[in-house]
C-alpha cells in the first residue's frame, strides 16, 4: 500500500510536471503571440501615424492650394470687376461720343441744307439745252427737253417783264427749250406788272366739246412745271383771269389746248425773318404748326378708314385697292410739289406755310 501510494504520488507529480510543461509551452506560445501581436499593432500604429501625418500634410497642402485658389479667384474677380468698370466707362464714353457725333452730323446736315438752299435761292434761271448720243441710232439720243416732248405741238403765248434783263434772258432760255421739244411759241409779248417768278396757265374750255383740249393743256402745264422745278426755277400754276380776277374761258388769251406762260422778275427771298416782322413770323409759325397737325390727323383718319375698307375686301379686291391707294398718294405728292412755287427754302421764312 505504501509502495502503491508512493507510486501514485510519483505518477501524480509526473503528470503534474507534464501538464505544467504543456502549460508552460502554451504560455510561451501565448507570450510569443502577444509579443508578435504587440509588434504588429505597434507597426500598424506607426504606419497609421505615418499615414495620418501624410494625410495631415496633404490636407494642409490642399488647404493651402484652396486658399491660393481662393486668393487667385478673388484677385481674378477684382480684376474682372475693374475690367467691367472700365468696360462700363468705355461704353459710357462711346455712347457720349456717338451722341456728340450725331449732334455734329445733324448740325452738318442742317448747315449743308442751309447752304444748298442759299445756292438754290440765288441760282440764275438758266435752262441748258443739251443732247447726248446713244450710238448710231439718233432716235435714241437723250436731251434736256425729253420731259416736254410728249406734249410736242402745244401752242404757247409768252409774256415777260419788259424792263428786267434777267427776266428777258430767262424767257429766252425757256422759249428755246420749248422750241427744242417741238412746242410752238405763238407770240412773245413784253409787259409790266407781272408777278414774281413764272406762272403757267392752261386753256380753260368754254364748252363740253373742248374738255379734251383742256385736259391736254392741263397735262402740258404740269409737265412744264415739273420741268422748271427740276432746274430749281420758282414756278407755279395759275388761272387765266382778267382785271376783275374772273377766269377767262376759251381762246381769248390762251391758245386752244395750249398755255399762257408769264415770266416775272426773279423772286425776292427773305432768308431770315427780320426783327421788325417777329410778331408776324411767330403767328405764321403757329399757323404752319396748326396746318401740319391737321394734315397729320387727316392722314391718320384716312389710314384708319383704308384699313377698315381692306378688311371687307377679298384678296383680289385688296390688291386693286392698294394699287389705287398708291396711285392716289403719288398724285397727291405730285400735286403738292407742283403747288409749291419754289424749291427754295429760306432759313427762317416769314410765311413758312406758304407754297
Amino acid at each position: 500500500m505504501g509502495l502503491l501510494g508512493a507510486g501514485l504520488v510519483a505518477a501524480g507529480v509526473s503528470g503534474e510536471l507534464w501538464e505544467e510543461s504543456k502549460i508552460g509551452t502554451v504560455e510561451t506560445c501565448i507570450r510569443r503571440g502577444n509579443d508578435a501581436l504587440s509588434s504588429l499593432l505597434s507597426k500598424e500604429a506607426a504606419t497609421a501615424q505615418e499615414s495620418a501625418k501624410l494625410a495631415k500634410l496633404e490636407a494642409d497642402g490642399a488647404k493651402a492650394s484652396a486658399k491660393e485658389a481662393n486668393d487667385t479667384a478673388k484677385a481674378s474677380q477684382e480684376r474682372a470687376g475693374k475690367v467691367d468698370k472700365k468696360a462700363d466707362a468705355l461704353n459710357t464714353d462711346l455712347v457720349s461720343a456717338k451722341s456728340k457725333l450725331e449732334a455734329v452730323e445733324a448740325k452738318r446736315a442742317e448747315l449743308e441744307k442751309s447752304l444748298m438752299s442759299l445756292a438754290v435761292c440765288n441760282a440764275p434761271r438758266i435752262l441748258p439745252t443739251w443732247t447726248m448720243g446713244q450710238g448710231t441710232d439718233r432716235t435714241k439720243d437723250k436731251s434736256s427737253t425729253d420731259p416736254l416732248k410728249p406734249f410736242a405741238g402745244t401752242h404757247v403765248v409768252f409774256e415777260y417783264e419788259q424792263y428786267d434783263a434777267e427776266t428777258r434772258r430767262a424767257a429766252i432760255q425757256l422759249a428755246n427749250s420749248l422750241l427744242a421739244a417741238g412746242w410752238f411759241i405763238d407770240k412773245a409779248t413784253p409787259v409790266t406788272g407781272l408777278k414774281d417768278g413764272v406762272e403757267v396757265q392752261h386753256f380753260m374750255s368754254d364748252g363740253y366739246d373742248q374738255l379734251g383740249y383742256e385736259w391736254r393743256a392741263d397735262g402740258a402745264g404740269n409737265a412744264l412745271l415739273d420741268f422748271l422745278h427740276s432746274y430749281n426755277w420758282q414756278a407755279k400754276f395759275g388761272w387765266p383771269v382778267d382785271e376783275n380776277n374772273a377766269i377767262i374761258y376759251g381762246t381769248k388769251v390762251v391758245p386752244l389746248g395750249g398755255l399762257r406762260v408769264r415770266a416775272g422778275i426773279y423772286p425776292a427771298v427773305m432768308f431770315i425773318a427780320p426783327p421788325g416782322a417777329k410778331a408776324l413770323a411767330d403767328a405764321s409759325a403757329a399757323e404752319s404748326k396748326y396746318h401740319e397737325q391737321m394734315r397729320k390727323e387727316d392722314e391718320e383718319k384716312m389710314e384708319k378708314h383704308r384699313t377698315e375698307v381692306l378688311k371687307t375686301l377679298n384678296p383680289q379686291e385688296a390688291i386693286r385697292y392698294k394699287a389705287q391707294i398708291e396711285e392716289d398718294n403719288k398724285r397727291e405728292q405730285q400735286f403738292r410739289e407742283r403747288s409749291r412755287s419754289s424749291p427754295c427754302q429760306p432759313l427762317s421764312s416769314i410765311f413758312p406755310f406758304a407754297p
